[in-house]
């Protein structure tokens, strides 16, 4: 199987994690966005059609929107720092196999070496395809 090289940062600054990781934030911010707008309107509009409301309830419930604004942002943004995380562990597990098999490819094509094979980890999501290559390398080779 050869020699496993070391890990790369998680980051790698290749197209396809820029595009993975585009996808996940708009597909975090977008909806979060939308819902939390119209849930604002939503209570801001209760609150004001009500019209036998005394003063002092609608006084009593300015606190209570602004604690649950905090509440929710001091919340979201933690949550949304851990879903980039993910998303930055996920992708880089997707795009660095590709990355490696790709500098593989570039290295046994340089050498012309017809008896090395491409490295394969455990857990790589495309060890699959990478065996099928390997397998086939292999019948090339007989």
């Amino acid at each position: 199987m050869g020699k496993f090289p070391t890990r790369m940062k998680f980051f790698i600054n290749e197209p396809a994690q820029i595009k993975i990781l585009g996808m996940l934030l708009i597909s975090i911010v977008v909806p979060v966005f939308f819902v939390g707008t119209y849930l604002y309107l939503l209570i801001f509009n209760i609150i004001n059609n009500m019209p036998e409301t005394p003063g002092f309830v609608a006084a009593s419930l300015d606190p209570v929107l602004h604690k649950t604004n905090m509440t929710i942002l001091l919340s979201g943004i933690p949550i949304f720092l851990l879903i980039l995380i993910w998303g930055l562990i996920f992708s880089h597990r997707l795009v660095g196999p590709m990355k490696r098999l790709q500098r593989n490819l570039d290295e046994m094509t340089k050498k012309g070496d017809g008896r090395s094979r491409l490295i394969v980890r455990k857990n790589d999501y495309i060890k699959p395809l990478i065996e099928s290559v390997n397998r086939l390398l292999d019948k090339v080779a007989k």
